[in-house]
């Protein structure tokens, strides 16, 4: 793996001795207890077997700390194309009913670690950070001063000597709960590998407990809430593998795990590398998409250009459908 995610995960703070262990008896009694089908199953142990091999168990039991042992939010973001997510409550998003790759969230090829991007109801992110402090020590968690979103947390104490200021932003009922909080720049958090997480306030969270969306009504939600990016995008019909992948979205590249898809069945990609040259074309790295390239040409000709062409414009502006589905899920008013 990356560097850069053996630095994070040195700092993802866990208080289990065998992080992979205490996952998979979590994931074990949640799967007896809800009676998950075959195909989850297999999608279960898909997982944990990726999860064990790179070490990122740790990961998910924070997550699972963060979001369902206390109830304070909910996660609306990536998260949802994990099953043991979705398994342990932490995503209200069945990946396996919605046909998400776990990889889009995480792969070999990914320099940062997953991250979990949470909405908690207005007035009560204090009650969120108390928790995390009684289960993690409050000196291991600190606020990015550039991003009012963004905390940051490690399994080691924080470094006095790096910290510039610190503000009060934890608040129990209306009486401020007097712990100050070390916050640091986003550079300098970032270049010292601290875990991060993001917490949004919102007005308010329904909950959706329908079985699944169709997926005319997840693309209506898209177009309602990406409008802009919506109706800026073309269809695009000339090649039928490409056209049965848009069918659901008018032909249109919106999702960008229809954008994995496209590059996993046309250019035998497997899925992280699907995510890598997503991610590629998205900032628009076209030296690093020769390959993409020399494949889509020799076996499409023109068309191969045509949709070469489409993806450098379309493929930099495609959104989550785990986000949208996500929101479809958890109903939330900003």
């Amino acid at each position: 793996m990356d560097e850069k995610v053996l630095e994070q995960l040195e700092n993802v703070p866990s208080n289990a001795e065998d992080a992979f262990e205490d996952l998979t008896e979590l994931c074990d009694s949640f799967a007896k207890l809800n009676g998950i089908s075959e195909e989850e199953k297999k999608r279960l142990d898909y997982e944990l077997d990726l999860i064990k091999k790179w070490g990122i168990a740790k990961v998910f039991l924070f997550g699972f700390h963060l979001i369902l042992n206390d109830g304070f939010g909910v996660t609306y973001g990536v998260e949802g194309n994990s099953y043991v997510n979705y398994l342990l409550g932490v995503s209200t998003v069945n990946p396996v009913k919605y046909n998400l790759p776990f990889e889009r969230l995480f792969n070999e090829h990914r320099k940062f670690l997953p991250t979990y991007n949470i909405c908690v109801e207005k007035g009560r992110t204090g009650f969120l950070l108390k928790s995390l402090y009684k289960k993690f020590g409050k000196s291991k968690i600190i606020k990015s001063k550039e991003d009012n979103d963004n905390y940051f947390v490690s399994n080691r104490p924080i470094n006095p000597e790096f910290i510039s200021e610190t503000r009060i932003v934890a608040k129990e009922n209306e009486e401020a709960y007097e712990e100050n909080i070390s916050i640091l720049s986003y550079r300098e958090l970032t270049k010292l590998g601290y875990y991060n997480f993001s917490i949004n306030e919102v007005k308010d969270i329904k909950y959706s407990f329908e079985e699944k969306f169709s997926e005319e009504e997840i693309y209506e939600k898209a177009k309602k809430d990406f409008s802009y990016l919506v109706n800026g995008a073309t269809p695009f019909t000339d090649i039928d593998e490409v056209k049965k992948i848009l069918v659901n979205t008018e032909y249109k590249l919106i999702y960008q795990e229809q954008l994995m898809e496209i590059l996993y069945k046309l250019c035998d990609f497997d899925m992280a590398k699907s995510d890598f040259i997503r991610r590629e074309i998205a900032r628009a790295k076209k030296e690093n998409l020769h390959q993409m390239q020399k494949i889509l040409l020799e076996k499409y000709g023109e068309n191969g250009q045509k949709l070469l062409d489409y993806l450098y414009k379309t493929g930099r502006y495609t959104v989550s459908k785990a986000y949208v589905i996500a929101n479809l899920h958890n109903l939330i008013e900003y």
